[in-house]
């Protein structure tokens, strides 16, 4: 699973390449592509990271209202259109 950790230990092979930049451990051109390989693995990470929370937020809304989606069966064709239109939401009493 793809966690926040991973997109940590990417920034850290950033930081150390910069590092390695600024000793002058290596020339130009190899530090130039070593930044572009680590800069798109942590974007490719992040949204990675992203598509997860987003999935788990889904989920957590479809189990949330899923008996309430299908109790629309029962509902008449004009219930389901003020329902989909968001209107029906404000002809329910708080405490029904």
């Amino acid at each position: 699973m793809i966690d926040e950790r991973s997109c940590d230990a990417h920034q850290s092979a950033i930081a150390t390449n910069e590092t390695n930049k600024l000793l002058q451990e290596y020339d130009e051109e190899i530090y130039a592509g070593i930044k572009t390989n680590l800069d798109e693995k942590l974007k490719s990470k992040k949204d990675e990271v992203e598509q997860t929370r987003l999935r788990k937020r889904w989920l957590d809304w479809v189990g949330k209202y899923a008996d309430k989606v299908g109790a629309m069966d029962d509902f008449s064709n004009e219930d389901k259109k003020e329902y989909k239109d968001g209107r029906y939401l404000h002809r329910i009493p708080p405490n029904g």
